[in-house]
Formats: C-alpha cells, sequence, structure tokens
C-alpha cells in the first residue's frame, strides 16, 4: 500500500555533467503524489568545475524566435582584461622571431634600420597571410613593429628594390639559416611550380628538358622543420637545368646531400635525375607499371591496422627497398629485389637502390569514391534523360552502366563489379625516394611541400601592386625578387610556429606521472587546448591574439566568447609555448 501524502514539498539540487566537462548544477522541487514522485520545477543556478564545486552564473539562453542581433546587443560593455593571457599577436611575433633566431640573422647582414623593416614587413605578411605589402601602412597604425618610422608604401617599394639587388643580404641570411642545422642530412629542395595547381598536363620528360620553370626552389630542413633558403628559377631556363643550378647554389652555401623534391613528375623524368646522382622524392602514380605491381601485392597489408603511420592514424603505409633499372624507366621498367647503385652490370643494366613508399588514406579513399559515384550519377540522370553525351560521359556509360530500353523507358543500372574494380585502387598513392627510407618521414615532408611554397609560387609572375600602382609605378624584377625574399621571411615565421605548436599537441591531455599535471582539470584544459589548435592555422592563432589588443570590448559577440575558460586556455598556450607572461613581453 502507498504512503500517504503529506503534501510537503521537497527541495534538492542535481548535478549534470556536460560535453565540455563543465558541471551544471540545478534547483529542484518535488512533491510525492499518486504513489510516485512529481517534479514541480527544475531551474539551473549556475555552473562549476568539478560536481559540487564553486557556483558561478551562465549566460542566459537566447528565447525562441528573438532576434539575435538584439541578443548580442543587450547588456553592459564588456572589458576584456588581456594581461590575463600576458601578450598580444605582435608580442607572440616578436616572441618567433628572437626564439627562431630569424630576427638575429637579419641584424647580422645588415643594418639595423633595414633589419627593421624587413622584419616588420614579414611579421605583417605572416599576420595577413600574404596581404599585398603596401598595405603595411595602415597595419603599423594598430599593430607596434620594431621599425619605428612611418612606413608609407613608396618606403615599402624602396625597401624591396633595396633588398632585391642587395645579394649579400638576401644570401648572408641565407647561409647563416643553413649554419644553424644540426642535421644536414635531412635537407630537402622543394619546387614550388605544381602543374596540377595550374591546371595544366603532366609533363614529360622533354617537356622538363625544353620548357622553362617558373616557381623557386625552396630549401627546407627536416629535422628542425625550417625553410631555410630559396633559389630563383629563371623562366627561360629548362626544368632539368634550372634544377641543377639551384642544387649547386645550396652546396654553395654548405648545404650538402640535398634530396630533391619536384611534386609529381613523369617515370622517365625520374630515371633521368636519379641518373645525374642526384637524392629525389617524388610521388609515383599507381600507374606506372611496377608501381601497380607492388600495389596490387601488398593492397591488403595496406589495409591492415598494423601499418598505421605515428602521426596520421587514418593512413597506412608499407615500404619496400627496390633496385630500379634505369635504363627501362619510363618503358616498362620492373625493379629487380636487392641490388645497389647506381651501378652498371655486364648485361647494360643501371640499377639505383630506392624505396617506394605505398601509402592507403581512409580520407581520401572516401573522397575519391565520392566523387566517382558522384559523376555516375550525373551519367545516369543524363542517359535517363535521353541528352547526349559527350565523349567522356559516354565512355563512363559504357564502362559501368547498363542500359535498357528506348525513349522514355529506359532502365539505367550499375554495374556492381566494374564499379567496385574502378574504386579499389582509390586512396591509395605512392612515393618513391633513395635517400628517406622512413614512410612517415617521406609522406610529412611531401605534405609539408605545398604549404612551405604556396606563398611563393607565383610571386615571380604578379606584376602591379593594385591599388597602389599608380603611387608606386610598374614593378621592376628587382622589386619582385624583393617581394620574394620579404615572404620567405614570412614563411619561415609561420613555419616556426606551427612546429612548435604542433609538437605540443602531440603531448597535450596525456599522463606524465606528474601529479600537478595529470589533476583530471589539468587534463581537460589541455584536451581543450588540443581541439582549439587542431581547428587552427597559424594565421588564425595570430589573428585571435589579436584581440587582446583592445582592453575595451563593446559588442555582444565578443562577451560571449571571451569566458575564464578562454582566458586560462590561452595563458596555457602561451606558457607551454615558453613565453613569459608576468610583464606581457617574451
Amino acid at each position: 500500500m502507498p504512503r500517504k501524502a503529506t503534501g510537503k514539498v521537497m527541495e534538492d539540487r542535481v548535478w549534470a555533467r556536460q560535453k565540455n566537462g563543465t558541471w551544471y548544477c540545478y534547483a529542484r522541487k518535488r512533491i510525492w503524489r499518486d504513489g510516485k514522485t512529481v517534479e514541480l520545477e527544475k531551474k539551473l543556478i549556475g555552473k562549476a568545475d568539478e560536481r559540487g564545486g564553486e557556483l558561478r552564473p551562465t549566460r542566459s539562453k537566447r528565447k525562441p524566435g528573438a532576434d539575435r542581433t538584439d541578443a548580442l546587443d543587450a547588456g553592459p560593455a564588456v572589458a576584456a582584461t588581456p594581461a590575463d593571457a600576458g601578450i598580444d599577436m605582435c608580442d607572440l611575433l616578436e616572441f618567433v622571431g628572437s626564439a627562431s633566431g630569424i630576427d638575429y640573422d637579419l641584424s647580422a647582414v645588415t643594418d639595423a634600420p633595414t633589419a627593421d623593416r624587413l622584419a616588420s614587413l614579414a611579421r605583417y605578411l605572416a599576420a595577413t597571410d600574404g596581404a599585398e605589402p603596401y598595405g603595411i601602412e595602415e597595419w603599423q597604425l594598430t599593430h607596434p613593429v620594431p621599425c619605428r618610422r612611418a612606413f608609407t608604401a613608396d618606403d615599402c617599394a624602396a625597401l624591396l628594390r633595396e633588398v632585391g639587388t642587395d645579394e649579400f643580404l638576401v644570401q648572408g641570411f641565407f647561409a647563416a639559416r643553413i649554419a644553424r642545422e644540426e642535421d644536414p642530412r635531412t635537407l630537402v629542395a622543394y619546387d614550388a611550380t605544381d602543374t596540377r595547381a595550374e591546371g595544366l598536363p603532366d609533363k614529360t620528360y622533354a617537356d622538363h628538358v625544353a620548357a622553362p620553370g617558373s616557381g623557386p626552389l625552396v630549401l627546407f630542413s627536416l629535422s628542425s622543420k625550417r625553410p631555410l633558403a630559396y633559389a630563383h628559377r629563371p623562366e627561360h631556363v629548362p626544368d632539368a637545368i634550372s634544377w641543377d643550378q639551384a642544387l649547386a647554389r645550396f652546396e654553395a652555401l654548405g648545404a650538402k646531400d640535398v634530396t630533391l623534391a619536384p611534386g609529381r613528375i613523369p617515370e622517365d623524368a625520374l630515371g633521368a635525375i636519379l641518373r645525374t646522382g642526384r637524392h629525389v622524392l617524388v610521388e609515383a602514380s599507381v600507374e606506372w607499371a611496377w608501381v601497380r605491381e607492388q600495389v596490387e601485392a601488398y593492397l591488403h597489408d595496406l589495409r591492415s591496422s598494423g601499418n598505421v603511420l605515428d602521426f596520421d592514424v587514418l593512413t597506412r603505409a608499407v615500404t619496400l627497398s627496390l633496385s630500379l633499372d634505369l635504363s627501362r624507366l619510363g618503358s616498362a621498367g620492373a625493379p629487380a629485389d636487392g641490388g645497389a647503385g647506381p651501378a652498371a652490370d655486364g648485361t647494360g643494366r643501371l640499377e639505383h637502390q630506392a624505396y617506394l613508399h605505398v601509402y592507403f588514406d581512409q580520407v581520401l579513399k572516401e573522397e575519391q569514391d565520392r566523387e566517382f559515384w558522384l559523376e555516375l550519377k550525373d551519367v545516369e540522370a543524363l542517359v535517363s534523360a535521353g541528352v547526349p553525351l559527350d565523349g567522356h560521359a559516354a565512355g563512363l556509360r559504357d564502362a559501368f552502366l547498363d542500359v535498357r530500353g528506348r525513349g522514355r523507358r529506359v532502365t539505367v543500372t550499375w554495374r556492381k563489379d566494374a564499379v567496385s574494380e574502378a574504386c579499389r585502387l582509390n586512396g591509395v598513392f605512392a612515393l618513391v625516394s633513395d635517400s628517406l627510407e622512413d614512410a612517415n618521414q617521406a609522406l610529412e615532408a611531401h605534405r609539408t611541400r605545398e604549404r612551405v611554397t604556396r606563398p611563393l609560387a607565383r610571386t615571380g609572375k604578379r606584376r602591379g601592386w593594385g591599388g597602389a600602382e599608380h603611387a608606386l609605378g610598374r614593378e621592376t624584377p628587382e622589386s619582385l625578387d624583393g617581394r620574394l625574399f620579404a615572404r620567405f621571411l614570412a614563411v619561415c615565421y609561420t613555419e616556426y610556429l606551427h612546429e612548435r605548436v604542433r609538437g605540443m599537441t602531440a603531448t597535450l591531455g596525456r599522463r606524465n606521472g606528474v601529479p600537478d599535471h595529470d589533476r583530471q582539470e589539468n587534463l581537460e584544459l589541455e584536451l581543450e587546448l588540443r581541439r582549439w589548435l587542431e581547428a587552427r592555422t597559424p594565421q588564425r592563432i595570430l589573428a585571435w591574439f589579436d584581440a587582446r589588443r583592445d582592453l575595451g570590448v563593446p559588442n555582444g559577440v565578443t562577451s560571449m566568447r571571451w569566458s575564464e575558460e578562454a582566458t586560462a586556455r590561452d595563458a596555457l598556450l602561451l606558457r607551454l609555448l615558453g613565453i613569459a607572461g608576468g610583464d606581457g613581453r617574451p
């Protein structure tokens, strides 16, 4: 028999943990009625970092149908306190310039005023992701930089012309950066020209011999993850010759055993480069006969969880050591097992020992499968509607679709076996190198190429200054050379910050046995910082800290985003980077 209701209202508190780790506390009122407990009221009263902790108020929830603009504008202005984080974007850039040695190396090869102006321009380009250099005139009004005097558009043009003619400055800076490297065996030269990005077809080796190059060759260190130098590739000089000339310049500056990474090249071009004795890292086509043979043989191993890469759990890799027959590359060149080279035997074979890294990327496979299926869907719709097909679409129809009937009674079905076979090697790609034997290092070097060379790829091709063209006049070859050097300095800034953040992210949120570090609230804060960093480029990180320049923040958007959690996260980032936050300076 149920107990008799007394009509007394019971009050208590309920704690609920949110996805972000915060605990919400509710005040609840209940009453006993009809043999069961009935909840009368449940009201949110605050939040805390842990269950039972000190409560703090929460932001009021916007009413359904209310105008978001009105909700943001409501309430008093928020006074943000950047001193909690310690520094702003300009201080962070100053720290990068000092810790990386960029500012020191600049001051060692030129006078102090020129070094300050170059450092200021490089920081502007790094913060704005490569905006036009003349924009520093307005940017300098709100951002303190090493150059204390006004930096007008005319000053910027004069600086770039001066730097473009000062080879002592440029080459001296390159030599200083190379001299800092402790492991010269891991130097890679990236070709900043990308035929795929320009929508051009692949070049044959004859094209590489006769066709002019365009983008510079950029020297990069795989051990320190720093750009070190670049070398021009004149437009009237063929690729094969300009590569040799650029590598010779790097060797004169102190770089030895540099690996050439030209991106995607044809099979005969790979054989021609290896015959010169140069080390290479190239993207090999799965359609090459000897590459496809190895892919087919190891496709099952590629999809095994035991071959997951260290820095990318969605990518698997298999590394094979092969002896390439250079005399047959570009025809039916099949590799042999074992052997070393380059050396010619009695049969005329010219063999060279190389490593074939074959990868399977699950995300890439899903993207390629989806793209292919959508294309088939489009062809299916055209066939069903009776629309005439072009050559490519007709080929897809004949290979993968069964069409029955005529007119409006057409039935289209997919040939599942043919579609599955066409998608079987999706997500698979390969790299060939005779110097990088580790699959992790080879893929990381290949992915770094685009990030490092993208800001420099088209610098030498751009003519005119947009809005400042009337003030500055037409650009000269000297000013273009100066512009390229300034952008290279900016890449040095962003790459140093990127590497520091990447190294930090690998350890965030993991226990290390230190009691103070392994506290739950500290680990949760590190995980929050890790998620925040993984979703941002160096430019977005700099832009976030740029908001800390203003003490008064009078808009509602900032009041919603600026919280104690964000301030604690920023302070943790600065502390892990090694930046002192007490006085706000590095």
